[in-house]
């Protein structure tokens, strides 16, 4: 499991509290945020990664996620290009599939430092380099999330179905 944008470690800690057992390795940005995560949780794997800048550490991963990645509104970079080439490249290296969620342009408010995403455009997308994709927006009001497979056999969606 790679979980890109770890943050806090809080997806690997709902995963042992879930009793999911994973080889988990958790990326950020913020050293602070890993440095804190591998005091917490010595039994996983914490780096300090930037993904289009430094690659992944590892030629395959079973399933990557990757959660409020993309919300923000960057300054220098298209946020959609980002988010496709991230989704590319993350793709490219799992074994069984990704998830990856997004604040949807469905709101009745918006932010200005915040990016939305159509989740009709980000469908397009991941069928171009998914065979199997599932869009669900029926958890939150303002966000959405797409999970991409690699085969098409029916999927438990990890956030409900256990």
């Amino acid at each position: 499991m790679l979980d890109v944008g770890c943050g806090l470690g809080t997806y690997y800690e709902f995963l042992k509290a879930s009793g999911v057992r994973t080889r988990y390795t958790g990326y950020d940005l913020v050293p602070e945020f890993i440095a804190a995560n591998r005091e917490r949780f010595p039994e996983a794997r914490f780096l300090v990664r930037d993904i289009l800048e430094d690659g992944f550490d590892c030629a395959a991963v079973d399933f990557v996620s990757m959660s409020q990645v993309f919300n923000n509104r960057y300054l220098y970079s298209d946020n959609l290009e980002v988010a496709h080439e991230v989704m590319r490249r993350a793709f490219a290296i799992c074994r069984a599939g990704l998830s990856v969620d997004f604040l949807t342009t469905y709101v009745d408010y918006r932010e200005d430092y915040l990016h939305y995403f159509s989740p009709e455009e980000m469908y397009r997308f991941s069928k171009s380099i998914a065979p199997s994709v599932v869009l669900r927006s029926d958890y939150l009001p303002f966000e959405f999330t797409m999970y991409l497979y690699r085969s098409h056999r029916r999927h438990a969606s990890p956030a409900v179905d256990r």
